[in-house]
């Protein structure tokens, strides 16, 4: 999965995997790449693991963070059709260009 945004507003959502693609059941394991700037001079990286201890709860983990510019940003999980992983611009003012990537590792049907 990709999602970008070349303009995200200051306390605004992205959505990197959509709900209804989740896979939320029990053993699903996500990687999440995130990189981002406000502004032509100051990367941002973060690195996340999402797991799936039941089909109603995922647990968001962040692994890695490098921020130039002081701000961050926060992956978080929401069950349903209209949830999923979505990752929020934590800038109190500034607009990010946003970059995003998730790959499954593993889902539960796999095993």
């Amino acid at each position: 999965y990709k999602a970008s945004n070349a303009s995200l507003a200051a306390a605004a959502a992205l959505v990197v995997v959509p709900g209804t693609d989740d896979d939320n059941g029990e053993g699903t394991v996500w990687r999440v790449v995130v990189y981002w700037n406000h502004g032509t001079s100051n990367p941002n990286f973060q690195l996340w693991h999402c797991y799936a201890t039941t089909n109603s709860s995922m647990n968001v983990v962040k692994d890695l963070e490098e921020l130039s510019s002081g701000a961050g940003g926060t992956l978080t999980w929401t069950s349903g059709d209209s949830g999923g992983l979505q990752w929020t611009n934590d800038h109190a003012s500034a607009n990010a260009d946003v970059k995003a990537s998730a790959l499954r590792i593993q889902s539960t049907s796999d095993f």
